[in-house]
């Protein structure tokens, strides 16, 4: 609710225009293939699979991506 409301206040970017699922980056992380669809969360080893997930620089590369296709790079701030 919260992510909703900041996103109408006209200053911030979202992942909305990727048409994801409540414009998060998941499936956009999957389709670039550095999100395992097996792990729990973005920011460590899953402990059922020991699959590493999203590292920074994969981070890195995707978000120079997002801005690219799908963040408004006139806003100030930019969310995922």
């Amino acid at each position: 609710a919260l992510e909703g409301l900041l996103g109408t206040s006209g200053v911030i970017a979202d992942l909305c225009k990727a048409d994801t699922w409540q414009c998060e980056n998941t499936q956009l992380l999957q389709k670039m293939g550095f999100k395992s669809k097996d792990a729990d969360c973005d920011c460590c080893e899953d402990e059922n699979t020991s699959i590493s997930d999203v590292t920074a620089a994969e981070y890195a590369y995707a978000y120079r991506d997002f801005a690219n296709k799908w963040w408004d790079m006139s806003k100030p701030v930019l969310m995922d």
